[in-house]
């Protein structure tokens, strides 16, 4: 059964990256349940909070309380087919 974890920086040796905004899907879990279930090898994955173009607020505290922008998520394949097919499933 794959793997499938959160990291906090790229790993090493061949990896296939794969950028996927959060806005497209509904929540995060819905975003990982479909990683694990059309992956066949192990996936790592990165979180990234970016803000929201159109909020001109500033918050002071914006790693702790995130809630005015969108993640972005970098997912690394070790199968170049699981790749492709998040490719597919992300555009």
């Amino acid at each position: 059964m794959p793997t499938l974890a959160l990291v906090k920086g790229p790993p090493k040796g061949r990896h296939w990256k794969v950028e996927v905004d959060g806005r497209n899907f509904e929540t995060e879990a819905e975003l990982l349940e479909s990683v694990r279930t059309n992956s066949r090898g192990n996936v790592v994955y990165m979180k990234t909070n970016f803000k929201d173009p159109k909020n001109y607020r500033h918050y002071p505290s914006r790693q702790r309380n995130f809630r005015d922008g969108y993640f972005v998520y970098t997912f690394w394949f070790v199968r170049m087919q699981d790749a492709a097919m998040m490719k597919l499933m992300a555009a």
